[in-house]
């Protein structure tokens, strides 16, 4: 994906510099929450397109027109003379991160922190250009690549599932939240037991003797009970990346731009005991292992969307929003992981497993439950 986006940039950058417009790189900052960092956790390939300007731009007003058409048209032209390619290029990397989501691997971590040491360049480069305010000559122009990021400064082995207990204050908009990702999570009955490493607040994390955000610990692992039950996300899903990226208290990357739960206030530690109400899991298959072991109580089940009331059939299922094949499955079927029955009867119409829409009606196996 990363290739691809390369590719797709240095193929804008051409073509900008071709039409007479001097472009530039933008940077290299990782801010999880602004749109062209969010679709990358998706793998999906993003990019930020903006022009100089807020209020000087008033005076050339069509030159800014004319520069975000030429960098958008590169963009979609490449995008449809590629586009089998990128499809199946963001299928497999989907595909590859719900297949390593189910195992834990000391090997696969999560990015916290990434920098750049300034030894992996782009292949192209971009002219910066400085002009005298005194008489409107030319100081400095100089053409260079962009340095990317290749350092993991701060990083944490990738769990195969989080957990959060169903008593924790704003459960419901952390919920309300996780929903508005397309993730997938189930309940733990009350009085369940898990073995779990959970959460603590260590202290703020210092770059340059200033405060960059926090930094989080793990406890050792140890056997925890929930009166009230508890809300698992697991890892094997496509949105497991922007899962992981709301979870993880101290991501550097997102620091003063709300990204995680406690960077925008959902969750907070305790401030005797230090620990956050935030536990991972790091057994294997955990839809499967990480399940209900007390049958106590019933389980309040998430608040699931209202289904259509008229069905186009028996064998059919309306797509409602909120759904995915995993969550049709789960409530047509009785098991989320025979959502690939339901895309193997749909591959005509729906091109990806992880894109399906409002409306769309699906050719369900003749098991399914009657809507």
């Amino acid at each position: 994906m990363t290739k691809i986006g390369l590719d797709m940039a240095k193929r804008a950058f051409s073509d900008a510099t071709n039409a007479g417009l001097r472009v530039n790189h933008y940077g290299t900052t990782v801010n999880n929450p602004i749109g062209r960092a969010y679709f990358g956790l998706f793998n999906a390939v993003s990019f930020l397109i903006e022009t100089r300007g807020i209020g000087a731009g008033r005076q050339n007003f069509e030159r800014r027109v004319f520069s975000q058409e030429v960098a958008a048209t590169s963009y979609i032209t490449y995008a449809a003379e590629h586009a089998d390619e990128i499809m199946k290029a963001v299928a497999a990397a989907r595909a590859d991160v719900v297949a390593k989501g189910k195992t834990y691997e000391e090997s696969d971590v999560l990015a916290l922190y990434q920098t750049k040491s300034g030894k992996t360049l782009t292949d192209y480069t971009a002219a910066t250009v400085q002009y005298s305010v005194a008489d409107g000559s030319e100081k400095v122009s100089k053409a260079s690549p962009l340095s990317l990021n290749d350092t993991l400064t701060r990083s944490r082995v990738r769990p195969t599932a989080y957990v959060i207990p169903a008593d924790t204050a704003n459960i419901e908009k952390i919920l309300y939240i996780m929903d508005n990702q397309g993730a997938e999570y189930y309940k733990l009955n009350a009085g369940t037991t898990a073995s779990l490493q959970q959460y603590y607040y260590v202290g703020d994390y210092m770059v340059n003797g200033k405060a960059k955000g926090i930094e989080a610990g793990l406890r050792d692992t140890a056997d925890v009970t929930f009166a009230s039950g508890a809300y698992v996300f697991p890892m094997d899903q496509v949105a497991s990346n922007v899962i992981a990226m709301l979870c993880e208290p101290d991501v550097t990357d997102s620091n003063g731009y709300d990204g995680t739960l406690y960077q925008y206030k959902q969750i907070d530690y305790d401030k005797s005991t230090m620990n956050f109400p935030l536990y991972r899991y790091t057994g294997n298959d955990p839809r499967t292992t990480l399940v209900s072991s007390s049958t106590s109580a019933e389980p309040t089940p998430p608040t699931q969307p209202e289904k259509p009331s008229q069905p186009a059939s028996s064998d059919t299922y309306t797509v409602v929003s909120g759904d995915s094949l995993w969550k049709i499955a789960s409530k047509q079927l009785g098991n989320g992981s025979r959502w690939t029955e339901i895309y193997d009867l749909n591959k005509d119409t729906v091109k990806s497993p992880s894109v399906i829409f409002v409306g769309q009606i699906l050719k369900m196996p003749l098991t399914a439950v009657s809507q």
